[in-house]
């Protein structure tokens, strides 16, 4: 990506891997006030489910579908049909309004990221391992979404994963 004068925000996770990460019983919010890449695992949580939903049904869900990664270091996602959603909250306390939001794990086949600002639902668009990069939502060989985030806003992003499409 070069230098850019923007923030990178690295969620650094793999679906049949295991990783460093932590989630904390309640999700916190991720602090951007750094110009320096943040990894934001330890604040994501994880809904597993085996049935295709949409974004609106998962943004309903109870707090207890949602569960924290109880190992501090690690997270393991099994090798299987389930489709994955990732949920984490981000408070712009930095300087720079946009952002981006990389994962590292270049075997993923679907990823989608939602977002829900001042209740209005943002669809960041698709990128994945069977899409080709100028049909991506940053023309890259990695993963990557461009984030607009206003300085003092917060906001909660979804990130779904689906080794089936």
């Amino acid at each position: 990506m070069g230098k850019l004068s923007t923030f990178l925000l690295f969620l650094s996770f793999l679906i049949c891997n295991a990783i460093e990460c932590y989630c904390q019983q309640s999700i916190s919010y991720v602090e951007i006030n750094t110009q320096n890449k943040i990894n934001i695992s330890e604040h994501v949580e994880i809904y597993t489910t085996d049935k295709k939903e949409n974004f609106t049904d998962v943004k309903n869900l109870q707090s207890q579908n949602w569960k924290p990664n109880h190992n501090p270091k690690t997270i393991n996602l099994k090798i299987n049909d389930s489709v994955y959603w990732f949920k984490f909250r981000i408070i712009n306390k930095g300087k720079s309004d946009k952002y981006y939001l990389k994962i590292t794990n270049k075997g993923i086949n679907h990823l989608e990221l939602f977002s829900l600002i001042k209740d209005s639902i943002m669809h960041y668009g698709i990128t994945g391992d069977y899409y080709p990069f100028d049909q991506r939502p940053y023309n890259s060989n990695h993963f990557i979404y461009p984030i607009e985030l206003l300085h003092g806003d917060s906001t909660v992003f979804y990130l779904t994963s689906d080794k089936k499409k």
